[in-house]
């Protein structure tokens, strides 16, 4: 699990979290990369979108605290 704190937002910190991985990712031979992510979340939607992740599925009662959706998102590397 990976996330930023709400005071750090807004900093690019996502950003850079998400291109480690994705370098990761691929440097292991990786030929896509998974997440989840709560369906209300819209700004984390926005940059994974904005990264080439794609949806995938929803995931009925994927969170429990508050019980909410999820999608299931993909990006091919």
């Amino acid at each position: 699990n990976v996330s930023v704190t709400e005071d750090h937002r807004g900093q690019g910190i996502a950003t850079m979290l998400m291109e480690e991985l994705e370098r990761r990712a691929v440097e292991k031979g990786a030929s896509a990369i998974f997440l989840e992510v709560r369906v209300s979340n819209n700004r984390a939607l926005g940059l994974y979108r904005k990264r080439g992740f794609e949806i995938q599925s929803i995931l009925p009662d994927f969170y429990r605290k508050p019980k909410e959706n999820g999608f299931l998102m993909k990006k091919t590397l």
